[in-house]
C-alpha cells in the first residue's frame, strides 16, 4: 500500500526540495510528522499510472474518492477601502502600507495534487510591473505610480494554526517518490490570505491609481490558474501629500497676558488681537499638480459665534463668558473643519498667518485662565 500525504504550500523547504532520506523527501517526512495536526494525511492505494506532475484538483486526481468538485479559478480583488496617504519624507525602503485580503472561507478544499515530482508557479503577470532593487527588500515590483513598489505574498494558514508565506514570483518544487507515497495534496487553508505591501522605491513619489488588471497568479505545472490577484473597479488609490505641518507649529502657544475684565463691553465685543502662524513644509509631488489646503479643527463655543473656540475646562479656575476667536489673514473668522486654500504645491515652505483675540460670548465675563486648543492639519487636492 502506498501513501498520499498533504503538502502545505508554505515557505521554502516545506515543499519537497532537498535530498531524499530513506525513500522520503524532507517535505514528505515533515508532512508525515504532521499527521495528527493536519488530519489530512490519507492512507490509500494509488495507481502507478495516470497523469504526472502538479495539477489543479479535479476528477483526474488519484485521490478521486476524496476530492470535492473540480477546482475552479478563484479571483480576489486587491482594492483598498480608501486612499493610501504617503508621507513624502519617508526614506526609500519604507513599508508605506500593508493590508491582507482573505482567501480561505472556513473550509480547506484541495487546490492541487502532485502525482509525481513537479512544480507550482507563483507568477507576476502585470505588464506594468518590473522588479526593482530596494535595500532590505526582495521581490518588490514597480507600479504605474512613481516611487511606489508592490510586494505580494500568499499566506496559507490552516485551521490548526500552521502558517507559511509564499512570495511572488516563485517556482515551488515538489519531490515525490512514487514507491513510497502516492503524492501531495495541496489544500487552501481556512484562514489563507493575500498580503499586499506598498514599498517606497524612490526618493520622490507620485499620486494616482493602480491600473485595473490581473497582477499575480498561482498556477499549476501546465499553467492552469488556481488563484488570481487582480485590481478591479476603482483600484488602489495612492496620494502623496505635498505639505505637512512643521513640528514647531503643532503646538503653538499664543500669549495674551493679563486682560482686565473691564476690557469687555458686552456680548460679541473683543480685545486686542495677537498674531501667530502655522508653518507648512512642502515638497513638489511627482506626476501631479497639487493644491495645498490647511484645515483647522477645534471645538466651537456653544454660543455658535463664527471662529470662536470654546475654552478648555480647567477646574474652578476657568474663565467664563468668553472664548477665543481665530481670524485668517483677511481677518475673517476661521471655519473649523473646513479646508482653506493656501496655494500650489512647491519645494519649500508656507507660513500661514492668523490672528487670535478674546471674544465675549456671554452676558458676563468672570476671571480665570482662558485656554483653548486648535489642532490643524494640511491636505492636498490633486488637479492632474
Amino acid at each position: 500500500m502506498s501513501k498520499q500525504t498533504t503538502a502545505i504550500d508554505f515557505g521554502t523547504g516545506l515543499a519537497g526540495e532537498g535530498a531524499l532520506r530513506s525513500g522520503f523527501s524532507k517535505a514528505a517526512m515533515k508532512a508525515l510528522r504532521w499527521k495528527r495536526g493536519l488530519g489530512a494525511l490519507v492512507l490509500m492505494t494509488a495507481s502507478q499510472g495516470g497523469w504526472a506532475a502538479c495539477l489543479h484538483w479535479g476528477p483526474n486526481a488519484d485521490a478521486q474518492p476524496y476530492h470535492p468538485p473540480e477546482w475552479v479559478t478563484r479571483t480576489f480583488n486587491l482594492a483598498l477601502p480608501s486612499a493610501v496617504l504617503i508621507n513624502p519624507d519617508s526614506p526609500v525602503g519604507t513599508e508605506l502600507h500593508r493590508y491582507e485580503i482573505p482567501v480561505g472561507n472556513g473550509a480547506e478544499p484541495n487546490m492541487m495534487f502532485c502525482r509525481t515530482s513537479g512544480t507550482t508557479h507563483a507568477v507576476v503577470n502585470s505588464a506594468n510591473m518590473r522588479e526593482v532593487y530596494v535595500p532590505g527588500w526582495n521581490n518588490v515590483y514597480s507600479t504605474t505610480i512613481k516611487g511606489i513598489g508592490l510586494k505580494l505574498s500568499f499566506i496559507n494558514e490552516l485551521s490548526d494554526g500552521q502558517v507559511g508565506i509564499r512570495e511572488w514570483p516563485e517556482v515551488r518544487v515538489y519531490t515525490v517518490n512514487p514507491t513510497v507515497i502516492a503524492g501531495y495534496r495541496i489544500p487552501l487553508g481556512a484562514r489563507s490570505r493575500f498580503r499586499v505591501q506598498l514599498i517606497k522605491t524612490e526618493p520622490q513619489t507620485g499620486s494616482g491609481r493602480f491600473t485595473t488588471e490581473p497582477y499575480a497568479e498561482l498556477q499549476d505545472q501546465v499553467g492552469y490558474v488556481v488563484l488570481r490577484a487582480s485590481v478591479t473597479g476603482t483600484g488602489i488609490v495612492v496620494q502623496t501629500p505635498t505639505c505637512f505641518v512643521d513640528p514647531g507649529s503643532k503646538n503653538v502657544v499664543v500669549p495674551f497676558g493679563r486682560v482686565p475684565q473691564n476690557s469687555f463691553q458686552g456680548p460679541k465685543t473683543t480685545t486686542a488681537e495677537r498674531d501667530f502662524s502655522i508653518k507648512l513644509n512642502c515638497r513638489q509631488g511627482a506626476g501631479m499638480s497639487n493644491m495645498v489646503y490647511l484645515r483647522m479643527d477645534g471645538i466651537s463655543d456653544p454660543a455658535g459665534d463664527p471662529g470662536v473656540l470654546r475654552l478648555t475646562p480647567n477646574g474652578t479656575g476657568t474663565a467664563t463668558g468668553v472664548g477665543i476667536q481665530v481670524l485668517d489673514a483677511q481677518r475673517a473668522p476661521v471655519r473649523f473643519g473646513q479646508d482653506m486654500q493656501v496655494g500650489p504645491s512647491k519645494e519649500g515652505s508656507y507660513i500661514v498667518p492668523f490672528k487670535a483675540r478674546y471674544f465675549q460670548t456671554g452676558d458676563k465675563v468672570t476671571g480665570g485662565r482662558p485656554t483653548a486648543r486648535r489642532p490643524s492639519r494640511s491636505s492636498t487636492s490633486d488637479t492632474a
